[in-house]
């Protein structure tokens, strides 16, 4: 079993590729408090995953998961944001999925909608 709360600190030990210059996302990543935690459901299989979200953005998402997950399929996460008592529901595109120093998988999101900034501000709380 991976650690999940292992998981952030694999940013630290990664490197800039040689040659990397310019940003290539649309939207700025903003890193997530330390814990903080989602559920991402898959409807295909019916799981319903724990998961770690190290960044988000308008437009995207940036979880930790001990075991990848297919690129392409779509699903859900819920995020809960603090002062309310249900979560936010966000259909989302799995883009990527990395493997990382610590074992765990790193899996790249796209939000099907952009969230509007309040928002962002809210779940970053």
């Amino acid at each position: 079993m991976v650690n999940l709360a292992l998981a952030a600190e694999t940013d630290f030990a990664r490197c800039k590729p040689k040659g990397a210059t310019r940003e290539l996302r649309r939207f700025y990543r903003y890193r997530c408090r330390p814990a903080s935690f989602g559920k991402l459901c898959i409807p295909h299989t019916k799981d319903t995953l724990l998961v770690l979200v190290q960044n988000i953005s308008r437009k995207g998402i940036g979880l930790y998961l001990p075991h990848p997950l297919k690129g392409g399929a779509h699903a859900t996460i819920l995020l809960r944001i603090a002062g309310e008592r249900t979560p936010h529901r966000f259909s989302l595109r799995l883009v990527h999925c990395t493997q990382e120093v610590n074992r765990s998988w790193g899996i790249g999101c796209e939000f099907f909608e952009a969230i509007s900034t309040d928002l962002l501000d809210n779940l970053l709380r």
